[in-house]
């Protein structure tokens, strides 16, 4: 007997992540919460409050441009030291799942394949979009994947000179149901200078995948101090 379609997934966030609303009205409701719960924590310097800013309506529109299923956010100000304004630590969490069809391929979405298709020389990586490490294949509790470390510039040439944001990736790419569908989780960060710690909980976060189909029992377990989400 084949085994049900995966009909849902699982994972475990911490406490301090909050899910974002994709719904227009009630994103901009969150960007102003959000905004004012980080007034209330500490004055931010601008260039933090404008990277925040820019990084969720960023993470909102790529979320509506590709059916994402999941969306999070974690924003924490951070102390500069004496006499300086607080900085921001922040990440963001989307899952999407992505189809043989989204992608025009009639090929399976295997490990091989998505790594086939992720190793090539001749993708082109732009200004936007670079790889930090070639793509890998892990093995996760949800099942086999591949794991891609990128670096993401989003954002154009701002009235101060600056130049967007710059955002480390890490993305795991799970295929499932005979190789018609992958699951795509996605973690971010614009603290470049935390890369070490915070890759360490974006692979922590990815072992709590787990995708579901039928009657599968649903597994509770989340990271120390997690709940699953």
């Amino acid at each position: 007997m084949s085994r049900p379609a995966v009909d849902s997934f699982g994972l475990a966030l911490p406490p301090e992540w909050v899910c974002l609303p994709l719904d227009a009205p009630a994103f901009e409701r969150f960007a102003r919460q959000q905004r004012r719960t980080l007034a209330d924590r500490g004055e931010l310097s601008r260039p933090a409050q404008r990277r925040h800013e820019l990084v969720i309506r960023q993470l909102r529109n790529d979320c509506v441009r590709q059916g994402v299923t999941l969306a999070a956010v974690f924003a924490t100000p951070l102390d500069a030291g004496a006499g300086q304004a607080p900085d921001l630590l922040a990440a963001t969490c989307t899952l999407s799942t992505l189809t043989q069809t989204g992608l025009a391929t009639d090929l399976p979405l295997t490990v091989h394949t998505i790594l086939a298709a992720t190793s090539r020389t001749d993708r082109g990586d732009t200004a936007d979009i670079a790889d930090l490490e070639p793509p890998a294949a892990v093995d996760l509790p949800g099942g086999p994947a591949v794991k891609l470390v990128r670096m993401h510039r989003v954002g154009g040439d701002n009235a101060d000179g600056t130049s967007g944001v710059r955002l480390l990736a890490e993305h795991f790419l799970v295929p499932y149901d005979q190789g018609r569908r992958a699951a795509a989780l996605t973690f971010a960060t614009p603290n470049i200078e935390f890369a070490g710690p915070l890759r360490a909980l974006f692979d922590e976060l990815a072992n709590t995948l787990r995708l579901f189909a039928g009657d599968d029992p649903t597994d509770p377990t989340p990271p120390v101090g997690g709940d699953a989400a």
